[in-house]
């Protein structure tokens, strides 16, 4: 008599059908964004189900926002930190041949976003940047990274900041060095779209990118979380 698997046996072919279910239906909102579609909230929902990483993945208005943005931005986009905003970003950026660069701080991460892009057909140009002390805060080592002189939306989902290894002052600052590094670089960014914009840290971030950089400020605040536009002040050439 035939024995049949058990639970635990069907555990992985379970898990392998899901993935490639998930896979398929990521694959078909990519598509659909790289044809002229639409940027519709259901299609967007339907690619975050899809990618998973629950807690970690961009809110939704976020999402929907960012993706907005890019698609209608013909200067070079930043990503600061990867993920499905990453998949959707290019998508959308090929139909104006924009370029996107992307910064990953974790190198696995870094490795699976890649592999991702690679199975939709996708290409960014993404650089592994591990966090460094800039003095009063932390974020990417931009050591041999090339970037563009001017970029014109940087999507700040990243980086992340944690009470390890960096002293409370440092983890207090948060994302704000997106601005100062750029700057110190001769780089003229012209929108920073800034997710997670009501964590304890961002108030004090938005007034430092007020006061150093003459941000003019907007908030997008939906049921799924809130995010802020920043415009920094023309350079002064």
């Amino acid at each position: 008599m035939r024995d049949f698997p058990g639970k635990g046996q069907l555990r992985p072919l379970v898990n392998w059908a899901r993935r490639m279910r998930d896979n398929r239906r990521l694959r078909q909102c990519v598509d659909r964004l790289r044809s002229g579609a639409p940027i519709e909230r259901g299609l967007l929902t339907t690619a975050r189900r899809a990618w998973g990483n629950e807690g970690w993945s961009a809110d939704l208005r976020y999402l929907e926002e960012g993706i907005a943005r890019a698609s209608r931005c013909t200067a070079p986009i930043l990503e600061c930190g990867t993920g499905l905003t990453t998949l959707l970003t290019c998508a959308v950026a090929e139909l104006n041949r924009t370029p996107v660069y992307s910064l990953e701080q974790d190198a696995r991460w870094f490795d699976f976003v890649r592999a991702a892009l690679g199975r939709c057909g996708l290409s960014a140009r993404m650089s592994y940047a591990p966090l460094i002390n800039y003095g009063d805060f932390a974020w990417y080592d931009l050591t041999g990274v090339e970037l563009p002189r001017r970029i014109g939306l940087v999507l700040c989902d990243g980086p992340a900041v944690f009470d390890e290894p960096w002293r409370p002052e440092v983890r207090d600052q948060w994302r704000v060095g997106v601005l100062p590094v750029l700057t110190e670089r001769g780089i003229h960014v012209d929108e920073v779209l800034l997710d997670d914009a009501d964590e304890p840290r961002a108030p004090r971030l938005l007034e430092r990118w007020r006061r150093e950089f003459g941000c003019e400020q907007e908030m997008i605040v939906a049921g799924e979380g809130a995010a802020v536009l920043m415009r920094p002040r023309p350079a002064l050439h």
